[in-house]
C-alpha cells in the first residue's frame, strides 16, 4: 500500500540517487537492485529525517491524507506524490511539490527538484500559512457553525 516497490523499480538504474526510507518496517525492507543505494532507518525523528532529505517521495497506492506530506513541507522539504496520495492535490495547488506517475521516469524529477528547492519554498510557505493550526481551528469552527445553522433552519421548517 505504501508504494515502496514503485520507487525501487523506478530507481534501480539510478546510481546517483540514495534512497533513505523511514517508517516502522523499513529496516527489514530489502532492495538488492539498488546496490546499496538505500537505507531503511526505521522510526525516525522527523526533524532530523526531513533535514536529511532533498526531496521526499510519498508513492502510496492509497492513503487519504498522509501527515508526512504536510510535515515534510512544514520542514521546507519539497514532496513528490502519486495519485494514491489523497492530500496530493492540496500540495500541488500550492506548488509545494510535484506529482509522479509510476509509468514515467522518477530520477529526472528528483534531480530537478533537488537542484532547485527554492522554487518550491513560496508554495510551501503559502500552504503552511493556509493550513496552520490557527487557520484550521477557525475553518473548523466556521464549518460547525454552518452545520448548526442548517440544523436549526431544518428544525424551524419542520416545526
Amino acid at each position: 500500500r505504501k508504494g515502496y516497490r514503485l520507487v525501487v523499480d523506478a530507481l534501480q538504474h539510478s546510481t546517483d540517487i540514495f534512497l533513505l526510507m523511514g517508517g516502522q518496517y523499513t529496516p527489514q525492507f530489502k532492495a538488492p537492485q539498488l546496490k546499496g543505494g538505500y537505507f531503511g532507518a526505521g522510526l525516525v525523528d522527523a526533524n532530523t529525517f526531513y533535514m536529511a532529505c532533498d526531496v521526499l517521495i510519498v508513492p502510496s497506492h492509497f492513503d487519504p491524507s498522509p501527515m508526512v506530506v504536510f510535515e515534510a513541507s512544514a520542514h521546507g522539504t519539497p514532496v513528490i506524490v502519486t495519485d494514491g496520495v489523497g492530500n496530493g492535490p492540496t500540495l500541488l495547488e500550492f506548488n509545494a511539490g510535484e506529482k509522479w506517475s509510476p509509468d514515467q521516469p522518477l530520477a529526472p524529477l528528483i534531480h530537478k527538484m533537488a537542484a532547485n528547492p527554492a522554487y518550491y519554498h513560496p508554495g510551501i510557505l503559502a500552504m503552511s500559512n493556509a493550513l496552520n493550526k490557527s487557520r484550521y481551528s477557525q475553518n473548523l469552527l466556521a464549518h460547525y457553525e454552518q452545520i448548526l445553522e442548517h440544523a436549526q433552519s431544518l428544525a424551524l421548517a419542520t416545526a
